[in-house]
Order: structure tokens, then C-alpha cells, then sequence
């Protein structure tokens, strides 16, 4: 049954336009229902399934089938003792690092542990952990406690700041060189 309805869920989050049909209300309900009909005929849902998607279309609910799903996705998990977590990291992980964090959360929790990666070099290093409302940021950027609005651009000061280093060590030596010879500061 969850299974049907995630696929339905991604269908219609993937066609906005459909959802934006089922809720227009100048189209008339009968031709929304025809509509559904035809995505029910093609579908291949359970009859179940089906009802419930008509249902909320009489509701003119449709537009929150999405929020339904990770409802019942969540309970669902919860019944099997099963937590999700989201981890970002700001490279690929490694496969022993995703065991390592998958392992490490279920002896924290207790739970069988389904990971979801993704990839944001923004964070510079280290990731991010979220499970639930819980959150454990271990990124640089956090570590620096700056936003990475101040970190982006920042090659351009740096090579200025690093010239004028170059700059001031070549006439400091220019200086002692000349000093060395027994020329006088002025």
C-alpha cells in the first residue's frame, strides 16, 4: 500500500501541473474525476489506493497526498523500528564511512538506520547528520561559526594579501641587502 502510494505522491510531485488541475476549481469535478480515472486506469494501484485518491479529490485535497505519504511513511517506520537519517557531507562518502555512520546511529537510537546521502561542498568539510529534528553539524563552516557568504570570493583578497607579502619581504631583503653593503638609512 506505501509502496503505491510513494509512487503516485512522486508522480504528481513530478507533474505540478496535474495537482494545479485537480484544484481549479472552474474545471468541473466530474472532468477532475475523469482525469484521476485515467491516471487510476494507467497506474496499476491497489483498489484501496484508488479510493483514497478519489477521496481526496472530492476533499480537493490532492495538493497535500504528498504530506499524507511521509505521514504514513514515518508511522510505518516507526512500527518496524526503523529511523531515516540524512547525512551531507562535502564530498562522497566512502562506503566504510557510510557503514561507520549508519552503525554508529543505530547503536545511538536502538533502530535499523535507512541513510539518504547528499553532497554539498558549501559545507568546505566535515558533514551534517539529521535525524528527525535532531541535528549534528560537524561541518567546517559551522566550526568556524561564519557563513559561507563569508567565505565565497575570498581568493582575490588572499592573492592581493599574498602579493603585498611578497612585495614588502622583497624590499625588506632589498633593504637589508643594502644595509649590509654600508649603505646608510636615510
Amino acid at each position: 500500500i506505501l509502496a503505491d502510494l510513494e509512487n503516485a505522491s512522486r508522480f504528481f510531485a513530478e507533474q505540478p501541473r496535474i495537482i494545479e488541475m485537480f484544484k481549479n476549481p472552474k474545471l468541473p469535478m466530474a472532468d477532475r474525476a475523469a482525469s484521476l480515472e485515467r491516471f487510476l486506469a494507467a497506474s496499476h494501484l491497489q483498489p484501496l489506493n484508488q479510493n483514497f485518491l478519489r477521496l481526496l479529490l472530492r476533499k480537493q485535497r490532492m495538493d497535500i497526498l504528498g504530506g499524507i505519504v511521509e505521514e504514513f511513511r514515518a508511522l510505518a517506520d516507526a512500527q518496524a523500528g526503523i529511523i531515516r537519517a540524512a547525512v551531507t557531507s562535502a564530498a562522497p562518502l566512502t562506503d566504510a564511512v557510510v557503514e561507520l555512520i549508519r552503525s554508529r546511529l543505530a547503536t545511538r537510537f536502538g533502530k535499523q538506520v535507512i541513510l539518504s546521502l547528499a553532497v554539498e561542498p558549501e559545507l568546505i568539510g566535515g558533514l551534517v547528520v539529521r535525524v528527525g529534528s535532531l541535528s549534528f553539524d560537524g561541518s567546517i563552516r559551522s566550526q568556524f561559526k561564519a557563513a559561507i557568504g563569508n567565505f565565497e570570493g575570498i581568493q582575490e583578497p588572499l592573492a592581493r594579501i599574498g602579493g603585498s607579502t611578497y612585495l614588502m619581504d622583497g624590499m625588506r631583503r632589498m633593504t637589508m641587502a643594502a644595509l649590509d653593503m654600508g649603505e646608510k638609512p636615510s
